[in-house]
């Protein structure tokens, strides 16, 4: 029997808690291709100066491979002023960063009900039945709930490229990408997609379509790249789909307007899939931790996590890039677009097909991403390797609390007093958020 927990969550005051909730705006910025440390310099930084505005609590960063999520907390709502702000820096991010998405969160949210999803069913189906009907209905529910899955099972088809085929047939990453989103990349780099059912109805369809011609011969893409439906979940992330709520009205009124929806819902979803009630899941605290000095702050958290009795996670592995632009520019070609045709080959959706998200799978490593080649303005083959150094490294996130560098640790609210007892013995420059 497969299962899934269905997580409820509505935006209740709660006791002791002030009427006036902060405000909260997260803004996103994905660079594909860009590692961690490109992506803080590039990116987080001048995103975090240029949202300082006056009336902000606290800036939370957290940069990864390819993407920065900024997290504003204000006295009121800045909305506006940090779009504002955002928008007069856009010419200084890079030019393969996609458009900033600022979104007003909510806040003052807490857990109420959690739900377990079961039947005989695969985890794609239930997986569906999430999205497809859970979602939409709970989504009715009043003041315009907000409902994520999370964990659920992650449509995705990959073409893995064979360098050495590609190699032999001269078919660049841009050839690859043009055949499945059907069309070249439109101005400011980004691919023009489109749906990828108007040409091919399956992955041994998706095969036969045309990615490079050599006078009267035809080179399709089954004939560079191997072609799977990788659709698993997602690691190390239970089945669940989150629901925030922010209703006008009273815990009671909307409690019942849940409870229905859910009975409702035991009647439509298919055949032998139950939803059943269970604890909500135990609330979380984030201990962050910020200095400007970094070795203090290393030395701080491994204590802190040490008291605490938290396992630091280990990194995962990662290739490495580091653009040559002076090579770069001798084939003509700007780092900017270095960058574009690095983040299609490790993993920019190009398209869709039945729902699935189309992804090139070439980077698995470095050498392997190294043989992939570009077109110089020239019409020359250029071999990402002529223009760039790739090599083996460990994934990390990293923190920034207020500008600093930081740290962030999940604790059990239930360890909330080993928590204050811990932080009070941190030194002269540490300093500490417990949210």
């Amino acid at each position: 029997m497969r299962t899934l927990a269905l997580v409820a969550a509505l935006a209740i005051a709660c006791g002791g808690r002030s009427s006036t909730p902060p405000e909260v705006v997260t803004i996103t910025v994905r660079v594909p291709g860009a590692n961690a440390s490109a992506v803080e310099h590039d990116v987080a930084v001048p995103v975090e100066e240029a949202v300082n505005v006056a009336g902000v609590r606290s800036i939370r960063t957290t940069i990864g491979d390819g993407v920065a999520v900024v997290v504003v907390t204000s006295d009121r709502d800045l909305t506006a002023a940090i779009r504002d702000r955002l928008a007069g820096i856009l010419r200084d991010l890079p030019i393969a960063a996609d458009p900033p998405v600022i979104v007003r969160a909510d806040t003052d949210t807490a857990p109420v009900a959690v739900f377990e999803v079961s039947g005989p069913q695969t985890l794609a189906v239930l997986s569906d039945v999430a999205r497809d009907t859970i979602r939409p209905e709970l989504e009715r529910l009043p003041s315009g709930a907000r409902v994520e899955v999370r964990g659920a099972v992650e449509r995705r088809i990959e073409l893995a490229i064979d360098p050495a085929r590609a190699a032999a047939l001269a078919v660049t990453v841009d050839d690859v990408a043009r055949a499945i989103s059907l069309g070249p990349p439109a101005p400011g780099g980004q691919l023009a997609i489109a749906s990828t059912t108007q040409r091919a109805g399956t992955t041994s369809e998706l095969g036969t379509l045309v990615v490079a011609r050599r006078g009267d011969h035809e080179i399709r893409l089954a004939d560079v790249a191997t072609i799977a439906d990788t659709t698993t979940p997602r690691p190390n992330e239970p089945l669940a789909v989150a629901v925030w709520l922010q209703p006008h009205t009273g815990r009671d009124v909307v409690a019942g307007k849940l409870d229905a929806a859910i009975t409702a819902l035991r009647t439509s979803v298919p055949a032998g899939v139950s939803i059943t009630a269970r604890s909500p899941p135990a609330p979380i605290l984030h201990v962050t931790l910020y200095a400007t000095d970094r070795v203090a702050l290393d030395r701080e958290a491994t204590r802190v996590r040490a008291a605490l009795g938290i396992v630091p996670p280990a990194p995962g592995p990662e290739i490495r890039i580091d653009i040559d632009r002076a090579r770069a520019a001798d084939h003509g070609i700007s780092a900017s677009e270095v960058e574009r045709v690095v983040g299609i080959a490790t993993g920019a959706s190009l398209g869709t097909l039945d729902d699935h998200d189309i992804v090139i799978r070439a980077a698995e490593t470095p050498e392997a991403l190294a043989q992939l080649a570009m077109r110089s303005p020239r019409g020359d083959l250029v071999r990402l390797a002529d223009v760039m150094r790739i090599e083996h490294g460990q994934r990390a996130t990293i923190a920034h609390y207020n500008r600093l560098p930081a740290v962030v640790l999940r604790v059990p609210a239930s360890q909330r007093d080993a928590v204050d007892s811990t932080l009070r013995a941190l030194p002269a420059g540490v300093r500490a958020a417990v949210e």
